[in-house]
């Protein structure tokens, strides 16, 4: 399900400003906007009817389109679509299509690995039994690029009450449509993680937890600059869920 914000087109001319983090593509393709550039459309009748998509590169993610005076879909992270058919009833648009007036769509991306460094915390809950608790997880950069990532979880998981924390590393390679393979120390056992990065954010991993008692632990979710959100499933021994 897309949902796409409609903006009636009132100004003669667009201005398209993209930094370096992605870049804008049009429903037409005649409008697009490549990473780093300003790009100028001239608005000259009432058939202008086109739906704008950005698109982070990798590493990035895309935030929202920028907010303030003349600048359509302010705050939106939706495509934005500007048209300004239904304008043209109305003599007095004509004059404001004749001047050289400027309006604008500016996309922000942040870089990805900027945006989840800091502390994090928050809690969990588990459906199946109805439990819940305290998770904490810290971000730090590596000296190669890379995330260090710390988590402690609290409550009665994964078999154990208060688990100790385990932390384990993302190399610099992951950030942005890659992958992650990687064993660490989990309560005195050697536990093997798998996983992906994309570069809008989402991720997935998955653990072998036979070491434990337990098959699997898998996890998926999506990382945005001020929220971290997942659903996990723990497979025990038996298969179920």
């Amino acid at each position: 399900l897309i949902i796409v914000v409609f903006t009636p087109l009132v100004s003669c001319k667009l201005r398209i400003t993209v930094s370096n983090g992605g870049y804008v593509i049009s429903t037409s393709g005649e409008h697009d906007c490549a990473t780093g550039s300003k790009c100028t459309i001239e608005i000259e009748d009432f058939t202008f009817d086109q739906t704008f998509q950005a698109v982070p590169n990798p590493g990035f993610i895309f935030v929202q389109w920028r907010r303030g005076t003349g600048h359509f879909c302010g705050g939106s992270t939706e495509p934005c679509r500007l048209y300004n058919s239904p304008l043209e009833a109305y003599p007095a648009i004509a004059g404001i299509i004749a001047t050289d007036d400027f309006f604008y769509l500016q996309p922000i991306f942040v870089d990805l690995a900027t945006a989840m460094l800091g502390s994090w915390s928050g809690e969990w809950n588990n459906t199946t039994f109805g439990s819940s608790g305290a998770i904490t997880m810290t971000i730090a950069a590596t000296q190669d690029g890379g995330l260090q990532i710390t988590s402690d979880i609290d409550g009665n998981v994964f078999g154990m009450a208060d688990p100790p924390e385990m932390t384990f590393t993302v190399p610099a390679p992951s950030l942005g449509d890659g992958t992650f393979d990687q064993t660490f120390s989990f309560a005195g056992n050697e536990l093997h993680i798998t996983g992906s990065m994309s570069a809008t954010g989402e991720f997935s991993a998955s653990m072998d937890l036979s070491s434990l008692g337990m098959a699997s632990f898998e996890i998926e979710g999506t990382i945005r600059p001020s929220s971290f959100t997942a659903t996990y499933t723990v497979n025990f021994a038996s298969g179920d869920p």
